[in-house]
């Protein structure tokens, strides 16, 4: 009985050691990877001048001119309806 029971010790014992080696190969395959893909002074300034053009205000007009000079995101609503006269017939 002891003998299944220290068999099946060992078992788990080298599985646990197997997962632990897989997990820091796995590690180690990450921080190579990592380090190898951080992007470099060029790619740091391209993205730089990216963001500050972003940050600054853009400015739409519509053919009518109703939205001159507003925000894009107020670009984006529609122009207000005016109300038609009733006819009289």
């Amino acid at each position: 009985m002891t003998t299944i029971a220290f068999v099946i010790l060992g078992i788990y014992t080298l599985a646990l050691a197997y997962i632990t080696i897989y997990c820091v190969m796995q590690f180690n395959l990450l921080y190579h990877y990592k380090r190898t893909r951080t992007p470099g002074e060029k790619v740091k300034a391209l993205l730089k001048e990216a963001e500050q053009e972003q940050e600054k205000p853009q400015l739409s007009s519509v053919e009518d001119g109703t939205s001159a000079g507003r925000s894009l995101a107020h670009a984006s609503a529609p122009p207000p309806v005016l109300e038609q006269p009733d006819s009289k017939k």
